[in-house]
C-alpha cells in the first residue's frame, strides 16, 4: 500500500509548482498577508487534491452509475454537514473496484470503492466510512503529510 501511494503522490509533488518559491513579487490583490496565505494554503490543498483524485480516478476508473453516486453524496453530503468542519465543500465519488477502501484526498476529495459500498451493510456504515474520510480531510492529515515531505 505504501508503494501504491509513493506511486500516486511523487509525480504530484514533484509538478505542485505552489511548493516551490517565487521569485517575482505577489500582486497586489487587497488581502492582508495573513488572508493570502490562507487563500494560497486553500488554493495548494485544492490542487493536490484534485491531482490526487484524478489519479486515483485513473487508477481504479470511475464508477458509473448515476443513482448509487447521487446515494452517496447524499449520505457524505448529510454527514459533512454534520461533522467537525460543516463549511468545508466535499465531493463523493466511487472508483470501479472489488476491493475494500476509502481515499480522503486533500481539498475535500472524497473517494469510496465499489467493495465498500457493497460490504456495508447499512446506511449507517456508509455514513461512518465517509465520516471518517471527511474527518481527514477537515483535519487536513494527507495535505500536511504531503507538505512535510
Amino acid at each position: 500500500m505504501k508503494s501504491f501511494l509513493l506511486f500516486l503522490l511523487l509525480p504530484l509533488l514533484q509538478s505542485c509548482s505552489f511548493w516551490s518559491k517565487k521569485s517575482s513579487e505577489p500582486e497586489p490583490t487587497g488581502l492582508s498577508q495573513s488572508e493570502q496565505l490562507i487563500l494560497d494554503d486553500y488554493k495548494a490543498e485544492i490542487e493536490v487534491g484534485r491531482n490526487m483524485a484524478g489519479r486515483l480516478l485513473s487508477f481504479y476508473g470511475k464508477y458509473q452509475d448515476a443513482g448509487l453516486k447521487n446515494y452517496v453524496n447524499t449520505v457524505g453530503s448529510y454527514v459533512a454537514k454534520n461533522g467537525d468542519y460543516p463549511d468545508r465543500r466535499y465531493m463523493f465519488g466511487i472508483l470501479d473496484s472489488d476491493s475494500v477502501n476509502a481515499f480522503a484526498c486533500p481539498g475535500g476529495y472524497i473517494l469510496v470503492t465499489r467493495g465498500v459500498i457493497q460490504t456495508a451493510t447499512n446506511e449507517a456504515e456508509l455514513a461512518a466510512i465517509l465520516g471518517h474520510e471527511a474527518a481527514h480531510v477537515g483535519r487536513k492529515h494527507m495535505f500536511n503529510a504531503l507538505r512535510s515531505m
